[in-house]
């Protein structure tokens, strides 16, 4: 049987501004969003009929709760010929941890079905399936660097001119996402320099290195470390091993410290290594696509 292999990036926000409740239940957001070379490995091949779904951790569903599933069913849908098809998961990305895994995922089947089915999708259509499965799906279809809107679908691509190396720690059980957002009241944590740096880095659609570490700003890290407070510890840590800018990414856990280089990163994880069990260091990628020269999707 036919059969592509697709690899799904994790990613970071290195800002996240909650706005106002929408009428929908969601909160219009304000985010800068950053793939990293973190990447689950998902192989879909086609079947007689039907979709099975497998993944090496047993923390990840294995039907229709998986995201993977359901973009499965939607691209199905759209092909309209009489096939199913076969995934397998091997899951490198944290689960829970606010870096999309299961997200990414998703978007690796709807860039991965595009081709095998020969379904020729536009990338605006497939963002549009993408925002059925949720907010972060349609940024992961390309990755990248990209300011998003909205619920996170209104995306703007932007150009970070230096790659930084990333140091991840992971640690204790996720608070829902929606416990996080309930728990949110707006603060004025945000460093004084950070609206001027923003405003002049969308201006010139770009970043670079010195910008980044001063827009790094998360509405969500005062609640999320209120419900746990080893958030807030593990941000220390990365600061006093040398991070040049430490964040938690999403609602959390997983929180990044930023290095300019591999050397740094590999000394700041080295210090990590000693407290925590779950660090990994990864660096930003460019935005890319399935069938793209040099794709992060490959197939």
């Amino acid at each position: 049987m036919e059969q592509i292999k697709v690899r799904a990036h994790a990613k970071i926000n290195t800002f996240l501004e909650v706005l106002n409740l929408r009428s929908d239940g969601y909160h219009n957001i304000r985010t800068l969003f950053q793939t990293v070379d973190l990447a689950d490995e998902v192989n879909i091949e086609k079947a007689l009929s039907g979709i099975t779904l497998f993944c090496d951790n047993p923390q990840v569903p294995s039907n229709r709760n998986n995201l993977a599933f359901k973009a499965a069913e939607l691209m199905l849908k759209e092909a309209k010929i009489s096939t199913g098809l076969k995934i397998k998961i091997v899951k490198n990305i944290p689960v829970t941890a606010g870096l999309a895994g299961g997200s990414s995922d998703a978007a690796a089947v709807l860039n991965g079905c595009n081709v095998l089915l020969n379904c020729n999708l536009s990338y605006k259509k497939l963002v549009e399936i993408a925002l059925q499965l949720g907010s972060d799906v349609p940024f992961l279809l390309k990755g990248g660097t990209q300011l998003g809107e909205g619920r996170g679908e209104l995306l703007t691509e932007l150009e970070l001119l230096s790659e930084f190396w990333l140091v991840l720690v992971v640690e204790g059980e996720k608070k829902s996402t929606g416990s996080v957002f309930k728990a949110l009241k707006k603060t004025s944590t945000k460093p004084p320099i950070f609206d001027k740096t923003i405003k002049y880095c969308l201006a010139k659609n770009t970043f670079n290195k010195v910008e980044l570490v001063q827009i790094l700003h998360n509405d969500l890290e005062v609640p999320a470390g209120k419900l746990f407070p080893e958030i807030l510890k593990v941000k220390e840590e990365l600061r006093k091993a040398g991070a040049r800018g430490v964040l938690m990414s999403g609602s959390g856990p997983a929180v990044f410290g930023l290095a300019y280089t591999k050397s740094e990163a590999e000394k700041i994880a080295a210090k990590l290594k000693i407290k925590y069990e779950k660090v990994l260091i990864t660096k930003t990628i460019k935005p890319q696509r399935l069938g793209e020269p040099n794709g992060n999707h490959g197939s």
